[in-house]
């Protein structure tokens, strides 16, 4: 590698000018899905890199989550990390493991002679815990060490990021981010870590997310970043975005560009990101990431009685929210579900000959709750009725259908004309006559089926001219 790539290299990692921040890994986002949204997600922080992003995006993780990805810049320089997010009661704790190395630079004496070459490297460490304050609101904060060797000179160090996060509206997250604030150790001369404070907000809309934020590193310029995720389908993710990072003017405006894609199997996921950078090339990266349902230490037990006599029913139960399944109470009409997270959990209850119902219960995720559902059985009703011409005042007949609780068709005979749909549970129902001929306009009435009686009702049709 010549003289002036390694200087244009050095610049872009944040040295090449005197006061600028050392340790840049720990300024990079870590992952492909950051990295292709312009690597904004101060508001968003939804991943295993959570740590990073935001650490009070760790509280709102209702999955353990783990990822492994790789960075590959120009010049032969590597960025490996590994991050893990496990939620745990209100929060959640995460860690995180960083890598860049770069090997054979070249080694030049005083007098312009070769020296060989050498590798420099540096690894970053870190853990951190969000936690739920409100509904709305959560606060996270994470340590991170780090040490690096320069060939030359090795230098160590930490640092701290604090975050918050918001949700004023369904569709909009609001985040802060003070970041890597610390100080790293030369020798004995202390220098500054690549220190930067942010805020961002984060938009989403059925298939679509927006991010945007805005960051003030503390030894630069302000700098703008964004980007947009669409699913099309929800296995596939297409991404992109556009940061105004210093380098523009040096290596051109398509530097700021960031796009990516991704795809999810189930529980596992592939994501690929790239970046233009001028005469320096394109950096790639490639994360692979996997994601566990949580179980937490909360659970219900739910009991299953008939409304008017309380005797259990076997019947079935189908959950949706923190648990998705389908089960069935014994024959005391009991079910216990454990395992559970706090959040909502919706119980769909349903029993034959029963009129099924739709539970909502808070699940605190630290007890054992109870849930006694009464279901009401089916009553019947009936309904009678008769076609006749509207012009002659006579019966027709024709066919009748009814469509409920239950739906179903009944032919009605020319002599009389008169129909009765008996045994029908009871609820709304949209009735339909029809001529004997298609002749007659069809005609159509909504009523209502109560119990224990007969609802009458005529039909007049009209013949078409």
């Amino acid at each position: 590698m010549n003289v002036l790539l390694l200087v244009t290299a050095l610049s872009f990692f944040g040295f090449g000018e005197s006061g600028n921040a050392v340790m840049p890994l720990l300024g990079i986002g870590p992952g492909p899905r950051g990295g292709a949204l312009g690597e904004a997600g101060i508001a968003l922080a939804d991943d295993a890199a959570a740590l990073y992003w935001n650490p009070a995006g760790l509280a709102r993780l209702r999955e353990h989550r783990l990822q492994l990805s790789h960075h590959e810049w120009f010049a032969d320089i590597r960025d490996e990390f590994f991050h893990g997010a496990f939620p745990s009661g209100r929060g959640g704790f995460g860690f995180g493991l960083g890598y860049s190395g770069e090997p054979d630079i070249e080694w030049w004496g005083e007098n312009n002679e070769p020296g060989g070459t050498f590798t420099t490297w540096s690894g970053v460490a870190g853990l951190g815990w969000g936690v739920t304050i409100t509904p709305e609101w959560q606060a996270g904060f994470g340590l991170s060490g780090f040490y690096e060797d320069l060939h030359t000179a090795d230098g160590f160090g930490g640092g701290i990021t604090a975050g918050v996060l918001g949700a004023p509206l369904p569709f909009l997250s609001l985040g802060a981010v003070a970041r890597n604030v610390g100080v790293g150790y030369y020798g004995s001369s202390p220098e500054d870590l690549p220190s930067q404070v942010g805020i961002g907000a984060a938009f989403s809309h059925d298939r679509l997310t927006a991010v945007v934020d805005a960051f003030y590193p503390f030894s630069g310029d302000l700098d703008m970043r964004g980007g947009v995720e669409y699913r099309p389908v929800r296995a596939l993710a297409l991404r992109a975005g556009y940061r105004t990072t210093p380098d523009l003017a040096t290596l051109g405006w398509s530097s700021g560009i960031t796009a990516g894609i991704g795809a999810a199997l189930g529980n596992f996921g592939v994501d690929y990101s790239f970046t233009p950078l001028g005469a320096l090339g394109v950096a790639h990266r490639v994360g692979l990431s996997l994601r566990a349902d949580r179980r937490g230490s909360g659970a219900v037990e739910i009991r299953v009685v008939d409304a008017s006599t309380r005797a259990p029913l076997r019947g079935t139960v189908a959950l949706s929210g923190v648990r998705n399944s389908v089960n069935h109470t014994d024959r005391r009409g009991e079910l216990t579900v454990g395992g559970l997270i706090r959040g909502q959990l919706v119980i769909r209850t349903s029993c034959d000959a029963y009129v099924p119902r739709v539970d909502t219960l808070l699940i605190l995720g630290d007890r054992t709750q109870h849930a006694t559902l009464a279901l009401a059985g089916v009553r019947y009703g009936s309904i009678w009725g008769v076609i006749i011409d509207a012009g002659t005042n006579t019966p027709v007949g024709g066919l009748v259908t009814y469509d409920g609780p239950v739906r179903g068709e009944q032919p009605v005979p020319l002599n009389t004309g008169s129909f009765a749909l008996s045994g029908l549970p009871t609820g709304e129902y949209v009735l339909t006559a029809f001529g004997p001929t298609d002749d007659y306009v069809a005609q159509a009435c909504t009523l209502l089926v109560e119990p224990e009686r007969v609802t009458e009702q005529d039909f007049r049709l009209t013949r078409r001219r």
